[in-house]
């Protein structure tokens, strides 16, 4: 009786350690899921704010940027919206189907000479003058 009361006990213990064992598995789950749901919500309503404050250039036409909209690009966009404007510029006054890529190194500095002296002013008005320049 006290061998089989023994075994017994020796059950019960580990059955309780693992019972503990698996209550420390289950808290680190919840709290890694806890964490990582933590992480979402407030990578979503940073995500909401940062497009909240995105600047509205994104929403207008390329025609109606001011050159303000056109500064606040990054500096890698830039050639890509004069190429742009330029593109429409033209296809207003010519059957001229192609672009001049590499007049786009030369006619962007120009454009951000101009736009930084007239920030309000017209994009597209801005690339015709430094197009003209060139």
């Amino acid at each position: 009786m006290i061998k089989n009361k023994n075994i017994l006990i020796s059950m019960q213990l580990c059955i309780c350690l693992r019972l503990k064992a698996l209550l420390h598995l289950l808290e680190e789950f919840f709290m890694k899921k806890a964490i990582i749901m933590a992480s979402a919500i407030v990578l979503s309503s940073l995500s909401y704010v940062s497009a909240a404050t995105a600047p509205t250039a994104a929403t207008k036409p390329v025609q109606s940027w001011t050159c303000q909209d056109f500064l606040d690009l990054s500096e890698t966009y830039r050639p890509t919206a004069v190429g742009v404007v330029q593109v429409i510029n033209e296809k207003k006054h010519t059957d001229k189907d192609y672009l001049d890529v590499n007049g786009l190194e030369t006619i962007t500095p120009s454009v951000v000479t101009i736009c930084t002296a007239n920030p309000k002013a017209s994009l597209p008005k801005a690339v015709k003058q430094a197009t003209a320049k060139k």
